[in-house]
């Protein structure tokens, strides 16, 4: 029986960066892309989430720190 995680991993702090349309290997690519494209996560936070989902706004805020 495969061992399932169940909280995310540290680096997440607890986001978790799966929802209802991307799994969490598209959601880590785009939340790399978005911080390749230097957007502002603080200012533009509603209209990421708008366009590419909460799950690659928590990664791409995992990633940057």
């Amino acid at each position: 029986m495969a061992n399932k995680r169940r909280t995310p991993p540290p680096f997440l702090k607890g986001r978790k960066i799966v929802d209802a349309k991307k799994n969490r290997h598209d959601s880590l690519q785009i939340g790399r892309d978005i911080n390749a494209f230097n957007f502002d996560l603080v200012n533009e936070e509603d209209q990421i989430k708008g366009i590419f989902g909460e799950g690659a706004f928590n990664a791409a805020k995992a990633i940057k720190g």
